[in-house]
């Protein structure tokens, strides 16, 4: 019995390798010049929630953390193309392409990562926290906002008196 699930198991990781790889074929990631994550609450009330953006391409990461719109931090790091090429190296991870959210839901968290050449949008994956996505795609996020220097910091930030 350990023998079959153990083969199945194995299966089930080379097909999903496989899947990865076709996503890869259909791309040329030499020519990706930016990778964006976006992390979205609307579970919270004012008070707590917090949503933020990471811009990540060659030269720098741009990195803005708001409340519905209410800017609490827009800031810009140094980065250099090796680290971006590392980065890059990451995206056979990332799962296909699409959305995988459930319809008529509110009140949930929303994640986003997109690829981009130049202006043009070549990968986009979208869901929300009622789905999940695979171990390489969230693999793929932790090292996008490793990136970001005390990020539970920043996201401590507190919301102006009004």
């Amino acid at each position: 019995m350990k023998v079959v699930i153990n083969i199945t198991f194995g299966l089930l990781i080379l097909f999903s390798m496989a899947c990865n790889n076709k996503i890869m074929d259909k791309m040329d990631t030499q020519k990706i010049d930016r990778i964006e994550y976006r992390f979205t609450d609307s579970s919270t009330p004012p008070r707590y929630h917090r949503s933020y953006n990471i811009v990540v391409s060659t030269e720098k990461i741009d990195f803005s953390v708001d409340v519905y719109g209410t800017v609490l931090v827009d800031t810009t790091f140094s980065f250099n193309k090796e680290k971006f090429n590392i980065l890059k190296e990451k995206i056979s991870l990332l799962e296909e392409l699409g959305e995988k959210i459930s319809k008529g839901a509110t009140g949930t968290k929303g994640r986003d990562i997109s690829l981009h050449e130049g202006s043009e949008k070549i990968y986009q994956l979208y869901w929300d926290s009622l789905n999940k996505v695979s171990d390489g795609t969230n693999e793929f996020v932790k090292s996008i906002k490793d990136l970001i220097p005390d990020l539970g910091g920043f996201l401590n930030t507190e919301l102006p008196e009004r």
